[in-house]
């Protein structure tokens, strides 16, 4: 993977930007250690870190300039159907410097334009096109929101990386107001929004999309994914083996590299299975392990138990309180954003130990969400009718359902609709009941970019469950992404997701809902792909765990001081916006055992260390 960041005046002062360009170098450094480079005329700077994969040589660098001299490039990504893209393109591969993808996109961007090249990539990437001629900037993010990137735009120009905090330390950002339906939502969802920027004028790309930006004609917004997309069933099932082949040829597609590849082993389906595809293809693999110590979180022995069945290479490394204190100093450094996720503590320390011996680790995100491996999916089907009810006939629903002694939650009329209702389920744990005590001034409700976009009719139970797998993908996996970008990006290690793939994406959307979640077990095909590689007796059903440390008695005990110490001071930028006296009633019902508030007492140290410690660091 790599950093990259540009700057456009609209002014034609942009060589007043040297001091952001060494500051944004140096601030990218870790997500591309092997080489740096810069392009610039006079009304563009565009900068960028290489961290080398593919095509080692000098010919792999950037940015990179089209063979015309019109575009020029600065790409964070992998391609990994770069033979289709060539076929497509009808390029002749003899013509170029090297053999990088880069390089391949940039002709093929050249050739056919963006839309239509943008559509037959299947890759993790963020990018941007500037064209010398027509003075225009294009960015763009891949289909799944792999790879991150922010922007922002003004009557003075435009700032974009992939570091949130170098727009909003850039002068033409750094004073702006704060923009509070943003605020709102990060507190709701663990994260800024795609589409959303805490500072006015300022974005994170929403995947999928291209947006072209210029002084002449402002900025448009294209999706080249219809985020729609996820509520359509094609009802075209795959056999076991037919799923095999079919997900084999692709994790061999994300096996390209000319730098060691290792994978992550939680001792879950996903990760299991993946890592079992890779051993397939590469004997030598060596699948790392992160372990706590607390029985009821610990993953390590499902993960030794997996490893002996398919003889893998095994590191497993266990965090305890003694190490949290300098973990924590990772995480406030390597959040380039507030990220309301704890789990990045885990994601860090996994990625510490695989960058040990390697530079590219495969994961097994992205499962849950496209083959409805959530238990939530579940409990929100019981509701379906529910919804579907007049106001009369919900009444009536609850009390039959207390008779029958499977009571259906009082709760759930304050929710308009089966949409609002799975929106809310979105949200990180207590953010329905403390983000409006939270935020005392704001009293309007927020609703995401990209849920507006996926709104469609909800007449059924195959249509309400269609929904709720689009809101996983478009709004919770993406938090589960940024957090593995930030850990991994910190100790210069690219993770690669097959199952995110737009082949295994489009293969997702021909199951039913049915034939995924059977005899109580979710995302069937991929468990009982599983069950067909492992021994006879060995189903591979372990307990889900998830992948979180023991916050909430760290919390009461090592990290007690520094915590209140930490959220009882808001910064200046946030006085105005959020209610002190609400944070301590959330720290004081913690600390007396009442409820585990952990995630919004992490939600506001994530945001209070970033804006002190990232947001006015500098204003370049």
């Amino acid at each position: 993977m790599c950093g990259i960041f540009g700057v456009m005046s609209f002014k034609n002062d942009i060589k007043k930007s040297e001091d952001f360009l060494k500051y944004a170098l140096k601030d990218l450094s870790r997500r591309g250690p092997d080489q740096s480079g810069v392009w610039r005329n006079d009304y563009v700077t565009l900068g960028f870190q290489r961290l080398a994969i593919r095509d080692l040589s000098e010919a792999g660098h950037q940015p990179m300039v089209s063979p015309s001299g019109n575009l020029v490039i600065v790409f964070n990504g992998e391609i990994y159907n770069t033979q289709e893209v060539i076929t497509w393109c009808k390029l002749d591969i003899t013509t170029l410097r090297g053999h990088s993808d880069t390089e391949i996109l940039l002709n093929c961007f050249e050739a056919k334009g963006i839309t239509e090249t943008l559509k037959k990539l299947d890759g993790i990437f963020a990018l941007a096109l500037y064209n010398i001629t027509e003075k225009t900037l294009i960015i763009t993010r891949d289909h799944a929101g792999i790879k991150p990137l922010y922007f922002g735009y003004c009557e003075d120009g435009i700032v974009f990386s992939s570091h949130y905090h170098l727009v909003t330390a850039h002068k033409y950002f750094c004073k702006k107001k704060l923009h509070k339906p943003s605020l709102y939502n990060y507190f709701r969802y663990g994260f800024i929004q795609e589409g959303e920027g805490l500072l006015a004028d300022t974005y994170n790309l929403p995947h999928g999309h291209w947006i072209s930006l210029s002084s002449a004609s402002g900025v448009h917004w294209t999706p080249y994914v219809n985020p729609a997309e996820l509520l359509k069933n094609e009802h075209v099932t795959l056999s076991t083996n037919e799923l095999h082949v079919a997900y084999k040829n692709v994790v061999n597609s994300q096996l390209v590299s000319d730098v060691p590849v290792g994978t992550f082993l939680s001792g879950g389906v996903d990760s299991t299975l993946t890592s079992a595809l890779v051993k397939e293809s590469n004997d030598d693999i060596v699948a790392f392990t992160i372990g706590v110590d607390d029985p009821e979180l610990d993953e390590t022995m499902e993960a030794k138990r997996f490893a002996t069945y398919f003889t893998l290479n095994h590191a497993v490394k266990e965090i305890d309180q003694k190490q949290i204190s300098d973990l924590i100093e990772d995480y406030d450094r390597s959040m380039a954003e507030p990220l309301a996720d704890f789990s990045s503590l885990m994601t860090l320390k996994v990625c510490e130990l695989a960058k040990e011996q390697f530079t590219v680790a495969i994961s097994g995100d992205g499962g849950d969400e496209i083959f409805w491996g959530y238990q939530r999916f579940s409990e929100a089907r019981q509701y379906v009718s529910f919804f579907n009810a007049s106001k009369i006939e919900k009444m009536r629903m609850i009390i039959n359902s207390r008779r029958r002694g499977v009571a259906i939650p009082v709760k759930l009329l304050k929710y308009k609709n089966f949409k609002d209702y799975y929106l809310t389920k979105q949200g990180i744990p207590g953010s329905e009941y403390w983000t409006k005590q939270l935020m005392f001034s704001f009293k309007e409700t927020a609703i995401p970019y990209l849920a507006k976009l996926i709104d469609g009719d909800i007449s059924s139970e195959e249509s309400a469950m269609l929904y709720a797998r689009a809101l996983e993908y478009h709004i919770h996996m993406q938090r589960v992404l940024l957090k593995v970008d930030r850990a991994s990006m910190y100790h210069s290690l690219e993770v690669r997701t097959p199952l995110l793939s737009r082949v295994i994406v489009n293969i997702s959307k021909g199951y039913h809902y049915e034939d995924c979640v059977y005899d109580e077990k979710a995302k069937w095909p991929l468990r009982k792909l599983l069950r067909s590689m492992l021994p006879p007796g060995v189903d591979g059903s372990g307990p889900k765990r998830g992948f979180s440390p023991p916050l909430d008695k760290w919390l009461r005990g090592t990290l007690k001081d520094r915590f209140e110490k930490r959220i009882f001071a808001v910064p200046s930028l946030l006085a105005d916006a959020i209610d002190s006296r609400t944070i301590k009633k959330i720290w004081s019902e913690h600390q007396a055992g009442k409820n585990d508030w952990s995630w919004m007492i992490w939600s506001i140290y994530s945001l209070f260390t970033w804006v002190d410690k990232k947001m006015y660091k500098t204003s370049l």
